[in-house]
Order: C-alpha cells, then sequence, then structure tokens
C-alpha cells in the first residue's frame, strides 16, 4: 500500500459514506454477511489471507481473460460489497466514538482504529498532515504512545493493515514502513525501526499532545491527541514512492491489462456488432479505458462507461474473410498490420 495508490483494495472508486439514521446494526451486519458469503467478499479474504496473493490475483485475471463481462460484474458486486463494509465500520465507530465523529477510509485519507476502536489514526494525503487520537481514559498516555508507534511503522504488505475493523496491525522490520521517507523524526531524519519511532513518539507527546471533548451519544468524552506534518515536499515523495513500488511488476502488470482490454473489447463487439464480424480493432484509438493503471484499482464504472467505449465510431469495420467464424477464441480480434 502506498499514498499514490487507492488505500481500498475493492477495485473501485472510493468516496465518503455517511450513515444515515434510519441505518441499524442489524442491517449492516446482514449486508456483511452477504458480502463474506459473496464472490467479490471470498476474492478479498482469499486476497488478504492467501499464502501466495499474487496467484489468487493472476487466478482472478485469467477469469476476466476469458469472461470479460464478469469484470464489469465484479465491480457493480464490489461496490455494493464496500458500501456494507463501509457501514458496518461507520456502525462500530459511531458506538464508540458518536455518529458526528465518525471518519471511514478514502481514496487520499488513510483512516485506521485499533484497541477496541478507542484509537485511531488519520492520515490525510491532501492536508500533509497526521491526526492521533485515542478515547482510553484509564491511560491515555500509553495508548497515544502505542497508536503513534503502529502509525509510523505500519507496514506496506496490504495483509497486515485490516482498514475496516480494530483488528491490531501486524508490526515487521523486513520491509520499509508504509510512511517511511513521508515523515520525519524532530532530528530530521525517516523513521524505519522502533528505536527511532518509540523516541519520536515521546517527543510528540510533549510537544504537540492536546485534548478536546466530543459529543458520544449525550456523554461527554475526553479525547487525547497529537499531529504531526508530513514532508513540505510531499508530491515529489509520492511520485518516487509510486514510481519504486510499480516498477518491478510493471511489464506484468501491462501485460495482463492488454489482455484484459482485449477481451471487454471483444465482449462489447460480439453483443453490439454481432452481424459484422470479425472486427478490427483501429489501431489509433484505445477502446477501452481502465483508468491508467491497474495498480491503481481506479476503474471508471458508469453508464457513460459502456456507452464511451462501444459507441460506432471507436471501431472501423471490414468485411469477414472467407474462414472467418462468429465462434473467435478469447483474443482473436485482429488488429491491422
Amino acid at each position: 500500500m502506498r499514498p499514490w495508490v487507492s488505500l481500498c483494495t475493492l477495485l473501485i472508486a472510493p468516496f465518503i459514506m455517511t450513515l444515515s439514521g434510519c441505518e441499524t446494526t442489524d442491517k449492516a451486519l446482514t449486508a456483511a454477511g452477504r458480502v463474506a458469503r459473496g464472490q467479490t467478499g471470498q476474492a478479498i479474504i482469499d486476497l488478504a489471507s492467501g499464502k501466495d496473493p499474487a496467484q489468487i490475483a493472476k487466478k482472478r485475471l485469467d477469469q476476466y481473460a476469458r469472461d470479460p463481462e464478469a469484470l464489469l460484474r465484479d465491480l457493480r458486486e464490489a461496490k455494493k460489497d464496500f458500501e456494507a463494509i463501509l457501514a458496518v465500520l461507520g456502525v462500530n465507530v459511531g458506538k464508540t466514538w458518536g455518529k458526528k465523529e465518525v471518519q471511514l477510509p478514502e481514496r487520499k485519507k488513510y483512516v485506521k482504529y485499533t484497541q477496541n476502536y478507542k484509537s485511531r489514526a488519520i492520515v490525510d494525503f491532501d492536508a500533509g498532515d497526521i491526526l492521533v487520537e485515542t478515547l482510553d481514559d484509564q491511560n491515555p498516555q500509553q495508548s497515544l504512545k502505542s497508536a503513534i508507534v503502529t502509525t509510523l511503522l505500519t507496514p506496506q504488505d496490504p495483509r497486515s493493515v485490516d482498514l475496516f475493523s480494530d483488528k491490531e496491525i501486524v508490526l515487521t522490520d523486513d520491509k520499509e514502513p508504509y510512511l517511511f521517507g513521508l515523515v520525519l523524526d524532530q532530528k530530521n531524519k525517516p523513521i524505519r525501526s522502533p528505536e527511532d519511532a518509540e523516541p519520536f513518539a515521546a517527543y510528540l507527546l510533549e510537544k504537540s499532545y492536546a485534548t478536546r471533548v466530543v459529543d458520544q451519544e449525550g456523554t461527554k468524552k475526553t479525547v487525547h491527541y497529537v499531529t504531526m506534518d508530513m514532508v513540505s515536499n510531499l508530491p515529489m515523495k509520492m511520485v518516487h514512492c509510486a514510481h519504486h513500488a510499480g516498477g518491478r511488476h510493471e511489464r506484468q502488470v501491462q501485460r495482463r491489462r492488454r489482455q484484459i482490454e482485449l477481451g471487454v473489447v471483444r465482449c462489447l463487439l460480439l453483443r453490439r456488432h454481432a452481424e459484422d464480424l470479425p472486427i478490427e480493432l483501429n489501431r489509433s484509438r484505445h477502446v477501452v479505458h481502465i483508468e491508467r493503471d491497474m495498480r491503481s484499482h481506479e476503474i471508471l464504472l458508469s453508464s457513460e462507461w459502456e456507452k464511451r467505449h462501444a459507441s460506432p465510431h471507436f471501431y472501423r469495420r471490414r468485411t469477414p474473410e472467407k474462414d472467418a467464424s462468429p465462434c473467435l477464441p478469447p483474443f482473436a480480434i485482429q488488429r491491422p498490420s
């Protein structure tokens, strides 16, 4: 996980989910059960817990290549599942913090709850600041210090971080932390290990510690918090992180994306122009647009998507050859020579 990519791994454009007054815990939990039983929910569970998530992801991409319409179906299902997951998270957060204090993950905002939802970290990449706060009234200083250290050392591995529950983060020292290079300590140095994070947490508690009061269903609660700034050249750092993280898999991603694009193109052409098969793809146009990079997990999903990318002016037709057959293999669309 990196700042330049979506913080959610559900293949939809993120948005803010606010709970309406009629939302109930039972409804949210029922929805969560549907997610866990559904195809996309199971895929998410497999990816998060599998020993070889790359192999699991490859299997799903192979399925999309064989059946491009499955991609659109799964995107729509994933959007519904994502809403249900956020609804459950919002209910749990509201019970502890109050409805007015509900903060949920967004595209450019990392939000992680720990310690039975009493502590949370909010990393706002747009604003370039980090807020770590706790409702613990027994030992707030210790809880806050622990939350700060955990935030600074959160690993990049998405299997170690569950954004949609209060599950504790599994820290590891074999890779750079998620925020490495984006936050500097009091000595203007990057933070990589507990030996770096703990003194900085103590420094923040001394220099940046503050409190505020929130209303939790009519009960006043004290929030203990600290804030810290991210590096001033954050955009350049994010670009560097993106390049570093993506370079290793660039060729594989491009090859897989092309396969999926061709599969979706074929699906749309077969459906809308079956009488004119085979149809030649116009070399100068990209018929299908799956945002710039599949690694960003931002796929345009709307009624305009199919209309825009299936309109006749995006491709040109040619007379079928003698041996042409309507039953084409998955990637039999011919490109101009």
